[in-house]
């Protein structure tokens, strides 16, 4: 048998080594199940009442992680424009500005409808007097086209008279007889011809504009405000035209509807203008996406 050597302490001598019980109590350790060890429980990294200075830098971090998330899906999940809606801003601008267009040049093959490009019309009775005793003739009217190249030119001769040539009813009847005008008569003869070249000048840019936004994905702005400003331009040129006319304000209708009640009414060119410019806004207010739609 061992030995002892100091207290609490025993050797094994050769003796027990051999013996079989020490044999299978040495196999039986060996051959023992590890003692399993368990992860410890996951510790929060704050307090349980955290710091508010903690808490305000936790927020700014998941803000950012969120803007650099936005920054990489924008774009992938939604286009921002609508290439339907797109398109028809595009026609209604090219359609506003070929009307303009065909109302300055009145080309001869197109002679037997020059005149639904007309800005305004002059209407003139030349009805001949009868005299007692003889049937009364049948109503005649003489309408005079005025479009854009009567407006323009006529304003162009106005401060420069040498260098036009022809004669313009607006000038004749407007520019002419400005001298001694009031002073609404004076922001009429001025402010026509300047909102006339003004909305046909947006629609060709808003025109190149929404053929650009057409042919890529990219978002535009001032949409909305160029068709607005387009509208606005129109329904002003048409009020002008009217204060032209001096016809009184129970009048209106008689002046917008081409009756030949006054001796001056709208043509069907600012009309069409006008119902382009109200449809290019329509489908602008279409055109794009909010943004938090496409993110």
């Amino acid at each position: 048998m061992g030995k002892t050597t100091r207290a609490n302490e025993y050797v094994l001598s050769k003796r027990d080594l051999a013996s079989p019980y020490i044999k299978s109590f040495s196999e039986s350790r060996a051959v023992s199940t590890p003692a399993v060890h368990h992860a410890p429980p996951s510790i929060s990294p704050y307090f349980e009442n955290e710091p508010e200075e903690v808490v305000e830098e936790t927020k700014v971090k998941k803000v950012k992680k969120e803007k650099v998330k936005r920054r990489r899906t924008k774009g992938k999940v939604k286009r921002a424009r609508r290439g339907f809606m797109v398109f028809l801003v595009v026609l209604f601008t090219l359609l506003y500005v070929a009307v303009g267009a065909l109302s300055y040049l009145q080309l001869d093959m197109l002679e037997d409808y020059n005149s639904y490009f007309n800005l305004f019309e002059k209407v003139e009775d030349v009805t001949p007097e009868v005299a007692e005793g003889e049937e009364e003739p049948e109503k005649e009217l003489i309408i005079t086209a005025i479009g854009v190249e009567d407006i323009v030119m006529s304003f162009v001769k106005y401060f420069m008279p040498d260098s036009v040539e022809g004669d313009y009813i607006f000038y004749n009847e407007c520019l002419a007889t400005l001298e001694g005008a009031e002073m609404l008569d004076m922001v009429v003869a001025y402010a026509l011809p300047v909102v006339l070249v003004l909305g046909l000048l947006i629609a060709v840019i808003f025109f190149i504009r929404a053929f650009v936004s057409l042919c890529t994905p990219k978002r535009r702005k001032l949409f909305v405000l160029s068709a607005i400003l387009m509208l606005v331009l129109s329904v002003i040129g048409i009020a002008c035209g009217f204060l032209w006319s001096g016809a009184e304000m129970a009048d209106v209708m008689s002046f917008v509807m081409p009756t030949g009640a006054l001796t001056m009414q709208v043509g069907y060119g600012y009309l069409i203008m006008t119902v382009l410019s109200l449809l290019t806004l329509v489908a602008s207010l279409f055109a794009f996406r909010s943004k938090k739609k496409v993110q």
